[in-house]
């Protein structure tokens, strides 16, 4: 699936966006922030940092939620739950290339930014090259992917969601 992947990849010259992840993954954070409305919710994204003709994107085939305290303005991740999402990952992949690529969150009708909250957040525990930070409102049906400069200042960047397409055949 991987080398596949990567060929259609290059065929169409889509390496140039910072993210790439599928519909099935956008679809299950969007529903569940929708079902969480008006609390926020929070969680791990999972994937894989590649590499194509010196130009690195994140990969984001996955994402694991993580039960957390809060309301509709701030969510903070429980001890027990991280640890929780963590053994998930090393159940679902033992593959030495999927880990914790970023987090995302909900804004509930407050749009998307990374507050000075997240901003903290995201350098303190998702500071390398390949961490992302998915912020989704579900009320306003809006999501989007987000870094931190050199600086430390947010910046949305592009990204492109794949389909994944199953076809049928008929047996003969």
């Amino acid at each position: 699936m991987e080398s596949l992947w990567l060929e259609v990849l290059v065929n169409l010259k889509w390496h140039k966006y910072h993210v790439h992840t599928f519909d099935y993954v956008i679809e299950g954070i969007i529903e569940e922030c929708k079902n969480n409305i008006p609390r926020e919710v929070i969680g791990f994204l999972v994937g894989m940092y590649c590499r194509w003709q010196n130009e690195y994107f994140t990969l984001i085939d996955d994402y694991i939620p993580v039960r957390g305290t809060g309301d509709q303005y701030h969510v903070v991740m429980d001890v027990d739950a991280v640890a929780n999402a963590i053994r998930t990952l090393s159940k679902r992949y033992n593959d030495a290339k999927h880990l914790i690529v970023g987090w995302y969150h909900s804004h509930p009708g407050y749009g998307l930014f990374l507050s000075d909250i997240d901003i903290i957040s995201h350098s303190t525990f998702f500071n390398q090259p390949y961490h992302v930070a998915l912020v989704v409102d579900p009320l306003k049906k809006e999501y989007g992917f987000f870094k931190l400069s050199i600086n430390g200042k947010p910046i949305r960047v592009s990204h492109v969601i794949w389909r994944r397409v199953h076809e049928e055949y008929e047996e003969t």
